[in-house]
């Protein structure tokens, strides 16, 4: 049993934790938290599923948000799925960093709502994300 504990310490220390408070002891507001390697450094992680109107992004005040990278698209099957939705194998994504940078950098709360429109189509006839990499700073 000692043994069992100590690879599963060793696990989460390689591979990583997500939560909803960060090591420093920020939050990432609407965001998953997810830290380096022996929680040395820290990332924020929204998937925003394919919505007409968008959704939150926040950090809590007095942070604001800094973001890293976004991409719409789908690169991962798991990721809002849903069993009535089409087909969602494709692995096609479209970089929208400067995009999601014009809307949410500096603020506390924003919507962000990506779309073909925006980037055209990575994955013609799958249900696609954005996935928005951010600290809140």
């Amino acid at each position: 049993m000692k043994m069992l504990m100590m690879y599963l310490a060793l696990a989460v220390a390689v591979v990583g934790v997500s939560a909803d408070v960060c090591s420093d002891g920020s939050s990432c507001g609407s965001g998953i938290c997810t830290s380096s390697v022996y929680g040395l450094t820290y990332t924020c992680t929204a998937y925003i599923c394919e919505y007409p109107d968008g959704a939150e992004v926040m950090c809590v005040s007095p942070k604001v948000i800094s973001v890293e990278s976004a991409v719409y698209g789908r690169a991962r099957e798991y990721v809002c799925h849903h069993p009535s939705w089409p087909n969602t194998g494709c692995g096609g994504t479209a970089d929208v960093t400067a995009y999601v940078q014009d809307q949410c950098d500096g603020r506390s709360v924003c919507i962000v709502g990506v779309g073909n429109s925006v980037s055209g189509d990575p994955c013609r006839g799958v249900t696609k994300y954005t996935d928005i990499r951010y600290k809140c700073v």
